[in-house]
């Protein structure tokens, strides 16, 4: 979709733009990278960011989701994730949500 525009846009209105967007076009995907900087909160929420050699994604797992991963995670994992990817219009970092599973680890 190609936007046109009278102003500039606002923080909120760019990032509200671009959350529909990439909820729209991937409504559910899987990615592989290697996971870093991880750390469970003592919500049971987990949070971290897939890498691979050019690109990072960070990732929130919430508490009852990561409750259900059959294995340990941890940095230097790598992973497919599968999942939602969205953009949180709340906070400076953008993480993807993290449902249904991890289909392999290695």
């Amino acid at each position: 979709m190609v936007y046109s525009q009278s102003a500039p846009f606002s923080v909120s209105q760019i990032t509200d733009l671009i959350k529909k967007e990439l909820e729209i076009t991937f409504p559910s995907v899987s990615v592989i990278g290697e996971i870093s900087n991880f750390r469970r909160q003592s919500s049971g929420h987990c949070y971290f960011s897939l890498k691979d050699e050019s690109a990072i994604i960070n990732v929130v797992i919430f508490r009852g989701d990561a409750s259900r991963i059959a294995f340990p995670l941890k940095d230097g994992l790598n992973v497919v994730a599968d999942g939602e990817i969205t953009v949180s219009t709340g906070c400076s970092q953008n993480p993807a949500r993290r449902h249904g599973g991890f289909t392999s680890a290695f």
